[in-house]
């Protein structure tokens, strides 16, 4: 049975991931105010069998649920995890560690945590991960909210042991979210143990497990964690396993290497930043009033601007707006580039025109940024009844190209290259283009989806099979369930005339979401290629009927619907 933990973090590395919490918690000590947490109940009762009810009293107060999102804070997945140390600051915050799988943080870029009380945080550090054992242990902070008259002073914990493996036809039980629904309990038996080369061997069970269950605890029948559910074989029944205690026990006492649960950064937040920080720097050159200006005279800079961004005194926001104007009228660059923020379509465009023309300063690759985005913009807006052209794609290249070469690393400007050689492509083979910069956008944001999407991209159209295969399975796995990422994967299959494939995509893609305002392109498309197998089908015929239902015959023409179909029927009877 588990014993209660000593006194402090067991762990070095645990003490240096707390470090973030050094400042409040240094001050709450002094006043007694910092408490340990303690082990669940499940970890310091006697080792005698319990009832399912109090297995479950026991643990699941230790067991969080995981919510992974991307970039866009777009839900992707959901798991679960254990806490099996933490430590509280006052009664509101806490930092704990968890255990959980590798696969469910594995294209996290942001990780919510849900307590089982309600309570919420986030993950802030990936502490130590073994793909191979699809362990995973995480750093979170957040909110933890002891009920009035509760006996327990900061979060609950589960310990885990190093013992032998339970013999087949042992009693377990899983506590995880399947399907979201938190703290979950399922119970079964062990079934049997699979080796896994050199790896411990997982633990066979009958407990269902569905998704969102991964993560979770696997307990004995007197309340001890076995291990932690990992994986299911959908085609086969009560065919769930769960990672061995040892193996856990492995990572969590191995060589630790923190890092961010993201390591990539974030192209929308990476752009805002950056036009932010313009703004600030310029504003707090400006000469303001007197009094604000005493305020802010001790200030470091990047003090000083935030001050000067947050207040909103008239007298402060009419100084900002006459130090603007005048800078601008005067032709300042970093003056022009913050008014044309605040401006639209043709000022604007005229007014970053005017700023490539100043001198340089330290925002000038923000400025031809700026000025690309700006083309774009005002493209669409004259497009009116006509499609892009290949003039209008090289007008926007040019100022990027620039912008690229004063700021090479700048994450916004390589996406939008990599997007425009991407519609570049419809005109003439850029694919070599789009590939370098397919390969940046990826060292600049290694987990960013659309990364490994332009650059498999441009492997399919270079021709290389297996390179674009491993680009979109890393794409899908960061952003999956994804109808548009599918349609560009089978779009990909038809440029290696993997029509096969392309098939088996394009009805993976709709499947998703039949009734999508992207399915009618995606019927049609896959009827063209049933069509160019010389699989003049029902299927094929189906697919166009559920196109043309649809707003496509807007821009075919109702009769090429009429056409093909007519065509397929006729194929079909073997008349020509």
């Amino acid at each position: 049975m588990s014993q209660p933990t000593q006194a402090g973090p067991k762990h070095p590395w645990m003490r240096l991931a707390l470090c973030v919490l050094l400042v409040c918690v240094t001050a709450q000590r002094s006043a007694g105010q910092v408490t340990r947490s303690q082990p669940s109940e499940a970890t310091t009762e006697a080792s005698q069998p319990l009832t399912p009810d109090r297995v479950f009293a026991l643990a699941s107060p230790a067991v969080v649920k995981l919510v992974v999102k991307d970039e866009d804070y777009r839900e992707i997945g959901q798991g679960s995890g254990f806490v099996v140390e933490a430590v509280s600051a006052g009664r509101e915050s806490v930092a704990a560690t968890l255990v959980t799988n590798y696969h469910v943080i594995r294209p996290a870029v942001h990780v919510h945590v849900v307590f089982a009380n309600g309570d919420t945080g986030s993950v802030s550090l990936v502490l130590a991960e073994d793909e191979s054992s699809d362990v995973a242990v995480l750093m979170a902070m957040g909110k933890w909210t002891v009920a009035l008259g509760s006996p327990a002073e900061s979060l609950p914990t589960l310990e885990i042991r190093n013992s032998e493996n339970p013999p087949v036809g042992a009693r377990v039980y899983v506590i995880g979210s399947p399907q979201g629904l938190a703290n979950t309990l399922s119970e079964g038996l062990v079934s049997g143990f699979r080796e896994r080369g050199e790896r411990a061997a997982w633990i066979q069970i009958t407990a269902p497990i569905s998704p969102g269950s991964s993560g979770g605890p696997l307990l004995s029948a007197d309340g001890t964690v076995l291990g932690m559910t990992t994986a299911t074989v959908r085609e086969g029944q009560n065919l769930n396993f769960a990672i061995p205690a040892s193996e856990m026990l492995r990572v969590l006492n191995g060589p630790k290497n923190p890092r961010e649960v993201w390591e990539g950064a974030s192209i929308r937040e990476t752009e805002a930043d950056a036009f932010k920080t313009a703004r600030l720097t310029f504003y707090a050159a400006c000469d303001l009033p007197k009094w604000l200006a005493e305020v802010c005279k001790d200030l470091p800079a990047s003090s000083r601007k935030i001050v000067i961004d947050f207040i909103e005194d008239d007298d402060v926001q009419r100084a900002k707006e006459e130090c603007l104007n005048s800078k601008a009228r005067d032709g300042d660059q970093l003056a022009l580039l913050v008014k044309a923020r605040e401006l639209y379509s043709q000022k604007a465009y005229d007014m970053l025109r005017r700023a490539t023309e100043a001198k340089a300063g330290d925002f000038a690759h923000l400025v031809h940024f700026a000025l690309a985005r700006t083309i774009k913009k005002k493209i669409f807006a004259e497009l009116e009844n006509r499609s892009v052209s290949l003039k209008d794609l090289e007008r926007t290249l040019q100022p990027l190209k620039v912008a690229k070469d004063l700021k090479p690393d700048f994450a916004p400007t390589v996406y939008w290259l990599a997007s425009t050689y991407d519609t570049l492509d419809s005109f003439g083979n850029t694919a070599p283009e789009l590939l370098l910069e397919a390969n940046d956008l990826v060292r600049l944001m290694p987990r960013c989806y659309e990364a490994y999407r332009f650059r498999g991209t441009a492997w399919a159209e270079l021709g290389r099979a297996e390179a674009f295969e491993r680009d979109f399975a890393m794409a899908i796995q960061l952003r999956p369930n994804d109808q548009l990422l599918l349609w560009e994967k089978a779009r990909g299959y038809g440029m290696l005339k993997n029509d096969r494939r392309a098939v088996e995509t394009y009805k993976e893609a709709i499947e998703l979401d039949p009734d999508s305002g992207h399915s009618p392109m995606l019927y049609y498309n896959l009827a063209r290629i049933y069509q160019g197998l010389g699989d003049c089908s029902a299927d094929a015929i189906a697919a166009y009927e559920k196109s043309n239902l649809f707003i496509m015959g807007n821009l075919f023409g109702e009769g090429s619907f009429k056409y093909q179909i007519a065509r397929c029927r006729n194929q079909l009877k073997g008349r020509p």
